[in-house]
């Protein structure tokens, strides 16, 4: 969906138009690719800027757990492409004015594509004693997604329900996630694995459209919180 479409519908919704009116097996680790971020959560966030994973089209399905492949932590990502999520300095998304714009697939490889695609990050995370984790999905993405912990779901952005999925205007999101032993130090590996879907409509808005516009966050759960809250503020900011 288009993002001057979103700021439209964001806006409408901020002056109390309902939002209902508004027009709407893989190899193993012999092989595989082990490179990892490494991620030291005290009380801070780390935005997750990459190396990440990308693929275009959707994972397929294990007959008997109907999991998707691609979301398994002993999928072999080796021979997808790498994708930085770094924004340059002072970028801003060119209709809505929120910064750290970093340009989607379509100015990466893939103009003209939309539909499903995968990114993938492994990060090496260690803890302190009593730590939560948390993390904050990107706050500027085309358009919607479902993001997994170590092969398991823990949230998303947009209805799945439905083939294809229902799209909604851009908001940030937050998820708690699985937590280690409570009061002792733990280093653990994430394996975190974004579905996304963009709508075939968003093609047509610029040449660069395509999932990701800003990293996701992840860290100390009431850090992320507050970035969380900070994003909202961002996004309220534009669209007044």
């Amino acid at each position: 969906m288009s993002r001057r479409f979103r700021l439209f519908q964001a806006f409408a919704v901020l002056l109390g138009v309902p939002a209902a009116s508004l027009p709407a097996l893989q190899e193993m680790a012999a092989a595989q690719s082990k490179d990892a971020i490494s991620v030291a959560i005290g009380q801070s966030v780390v935005p997750l800027d990459g190396p990440w994973k990308f693929h275009v089209g959707d994972s397929p399905v294990d007959p008997a757990t109907h999991r998707s492949l691609w979301a398994e932590p002993d999928f072999n990502d080796s021979d997808w492409e790498t994708v930085d999520l770094s924004p340059k300095s002072g970028s801003t998304d060119p209709v809505s004015g929120l910064p750290d714009f970093v340009p989607g697939w379509a100015a990466k490889g893939h103009p003209g594509y939309w539909g499903y695609a995968w990114y993938r990050i492994r990060a090496k995370i260690e803890t302190k004693p009593g730590i939560k984790l948390a993390l904050a999905g990107p706050s500027n993405i085309d358009d919607v997604y479902q993001v997994f912990d170590n092969g398991q779901l823990v949230g998303g952005f947009g209805n799945f329900e439905h083939d294809p999925p229902t799209v909604y205007y851009t908001e940030p999101m937050m998820f708690q996630l699985p937590q280690g032993i409570e009061g002792v130090s733990s280093a653990s590996t994430a394996e975190l694995a974004f579905r996304v879907w963009m709508h075939p409509n968003t093609v047509l808005q610029g040449d660069d459209v395509g999932g990701f516009h800003t990293a996701p966050l992840l860290g100390e759960s009431g850090a992320v919180a507050a970035q969380y809250r900070m994003r909202w503020d961002e996004l309220l900011r534009a669209y007044a």
